[in-house]
């Protein structure tokens, strides 16, 4: 039926941790990340864009996870080893 256009327009996304207090990104901020992005009019484009978008925010969130979790425990291996060298050096501060 000639030309057509649908489900274009400007789309955003925020993602934001939801313990700031023991997480945080992998460059020590805690604030949000919004992410915008733009879609022509096109059904085509629109499914194409949005099954790409899918894709890439779950592996983008799988990264997040991980990275996540890696921060945690390095933070939790450092604690541990300031108090090694404290319980070493007698519980003086070191």
């Amino acid at each position: 039926y000639g030309n057509q256009a649908g489900y274009g327009g400007t789309f955003t996304a925020t993602v934001g941790l939801i313990d700031t207090e023991n997480y945080e990104w992998a460059d020590g901020t805690v604030e949000d990340i919004t992410f915008t992005w733009k879609i022509v009019g096109v059904n085509a484009v629109f499914v194409a864009v949005m099954s790409t978008l899918g894709g890439l925010t779950a592996v983008a969130v799988c990264f997040a996870g991980a990275q996540l979790i890696l921060n945690k425990r390095k933070k939790r291996l450092a604690a541990e080893a300031i108090e090694r060298r404290s319980a070493a050096a007698g519980g003086e501060n070191v």
